[in-house]
């Protein structure tokens, strides 16, 4: 239990301390990103909606990676896209906490959407 413990504090630690982009990101960012990676799937992307969709698709990837068997534990069929689209729409339905930050609402909808049992 005790290396449980380490762990979690070790990632969110890193989480917390990652680069200063990563630290000014919040919801809104993040739902912002949401929709241009949206755009870029339908094909109808701008350059600058490929550049936010890019941003959102690998903060994501990057989050769900370092937290994939410490807080969430995924079934063997999930892919990339998937993940994606959990934050997003975890993002459009709670509106209200896009205020938080983009690491803490990230783990969120991940850990609801893969919980460990």
């Amino acid at each position: 239990m005790n290396i449980f413990v380490t762990s979690i504090a070790a990632m969110l630690m890193v989480l917390f301390l990652s680069t200063p982009v990563a630290q000014a990101m919040d919801g809104s960012d993040l739902l912002t990103g949401y929709n241009s990676y949206k755009l870029v799937k339908e094909g109808i992307a701008a350059n600058t909606d490929a550049y936010q969709g890019g941003l959102f698709n690998g903060y994501v990837s990057g989050v769900f990676d370092s937290a994939v068997g410490i807080v969430l534990c995924v079934p063997g069929d999930v892919k990339n896209g998937q993940i994606q689209e959990v934050v997003g729409q975890f993002l459009e339905t709670h509106p209200a906490s896009h205020q938080r930050s983009a690491v803490l609402l990230t783990t969120q909808a991940l850990m609801k959407a893969f919980p460990c049992k």
